[in-house]
């Protein structure tokens, strides 16, 4: 869904970000998460078990991971200076969750 690299995007731009940017539902933010998730499992695997999302099953899941992420990657900050595997997993989530709002959803 979001294997090939577009002339805009570059390598500060989150993998999945310029598929999350022109989903026009729900449906297919989804779509672009799980895919993420699979796609990264192997760069994301020094993150924590409890940081880890397994199964998304819809908006509510995008919703809970992004705050839970969010503040998983604020407790990580004081330590290290760099991006870690939960800050990219933040990162996505997040936008995810931004652009459902856009789209003018609630979770379901």
């Amino acid at each position: 869904m979001f294997s090939r690299r577009t002339d805009c995007e570059t390598d500060m731009d989150p993998p999945g970000y310029h598929a999350l940017s022109a989903a026009t539902t729900v449906d297919e933010i989804v779509r672009v998460t799980r895919e993420y998730l699979r796609r990264t499992r192997r760069e994301l695997a020094d993150v924590p078990d409890d940081c880890r999302p397994r199964r998304l099953r819809g908006p509510r899941d995008i919703e809970r991971w992004a705050d839970r992420l969010d503040q998983a990657s604020r407790n990580q900050r004081p330590l290290s200076d760099e991006q870690t595997g939960v800050d990219r997993l933040a990162s996505h989530f997040l936008i995810a969750s931004l652009r459902m709002r856009q789209l003018g959803a609630s979770p379901a």
